[in-house]
C-alpha cells in the first residue's frame, strides 16, 4: 500500500515529547563545574539552568534535557532500552542535589512519558489503518450522490472518520495501560496528551492518499 510508505510512522522511530515535571529541580550555577560526566556513550553536563543528558548512538543520539527553573521542564527523545542505560547515571548525579524520593518521582515521570511516546506512534498507525478501512466501507454509499457532491463529501468524511477512530483507539490503549500507570494517570490527562501529540491532519492526508485520487469515482 503506497500510503504505508508515506504516512505510517516506523515502529522504531523515536518521538520527541515534552512535559512539566511535578518535581522541582533547582541546581545551583556552581553545579556547572561539578556536573560533567562521560561514561561509555553517555554524556551529562549542566549549563545553567539546563541539565543535558545525551546517549550517543552510531547514527543518532537520544537525549533528555531538563530545564531547572521555577518550573521543571523536560524535553526528551529517547528509546526505552536507551533510557534503561541512562537512568542509573542520571540518578547518581541528581542524588547529590535532591532528596531520594524526588529523584524516584522524576524517574517515574520520565519512564511514563517515554512509554507515552511509544504509544503515540502505535495509536497513530492503528488509527490510520482503521480509518482507511472504515473510509473504504463508505465508498459504495457515496455512489448514491451526485459526482460533484461526492467530491465535496470525501474530505469531511475522512476527517469525521479519523476523529472518531482516534478517540476510540485512545480509550482502547488507555484501558490496556499497566495498573501502576492507570493509578497515576487519568483518562482525561492521557487523552489530552494523545490528542495534542497525534496530528489529525496527517491521518486525514493518509486516508486521502490511499485513494488513487481524491475522487475515487472519477470514471463512474
Amino acid at each position: 500500500m503506497r500510503c504505508e510508505k508515506s504516512w505510517y510512522v516506523r515502529a522504531n522511530m523515536t518521538r520527541k515529547i515534552a512535559f512539566i515535571s511535578t518535581v522541582s529541580i533547582k541546581l545551583p550555577r556552581e553545579a556547572e563545574s561539578e556536573i560533567e560526566i562521560q561514561k561509555d556513550d553517555i554524556s551529562i553536563e549542566y549549563k545553567h539552568p539546563v541539565l543535558y543528558v545525551t546517549k550517543y548512538t552510531k547514527n543518532d543520539k537520544d537525549y533528555i534535557n531538563i530545564y531547572c527553573g521555577e518550573k521543571t521542564y523536560v524535553l526528551m527523545k529517547i528509546r526505552e532500552h536507551t533510557l534503561n542505560a541512562v537512568i542509573p547515571v542520571l540518578k547518581s548525579v541528581l542524588q547529590k542535589y535532591l532528596d531520594g524520593k524526588l529523584v524516584e518521582e522524576l524517574e517515574a515521570e520520565i519512564r511514563l512519558y517515554c512509554l507515552m511516546s511509544n504509544i503515540i506512534n502505535e495509536i497513530f498507525n492503528k488509527t490510520l489503518r482503521d480509518s482507511i478501512e472504515s473510509f473504504k466501507a463508505y465508498l459504495p454509499i457515496l455512489l448514491n450522490f451526485d459526482p460533484l457532491l461526492r467530491r465535496e463529501l470525501i474530505e469531511p468524511l475522512a476527517k469525521s472518520i479519523a476523529k472518531v477512530t482516534l478517540r476510540e483507539n485512545i480509550r482502547e490503549y488507555y484501558l490496556k495501560l499497566p495498573g501502576d500507570i492507570l493509578s497515576r494517570l487519568s483518562f482525561k490527562s492521557f487523552s489530552e496528551i494523545m490528542m495534542s501529540e497525534i496530528p489529525l491532519e496527517s491521518i486525514v492526508n493518509g486516508i486521502l492518499s490511499s485513494l488513487k485520487s481524491k475522487d475515487p469515482f472519477a470514471d463512474t
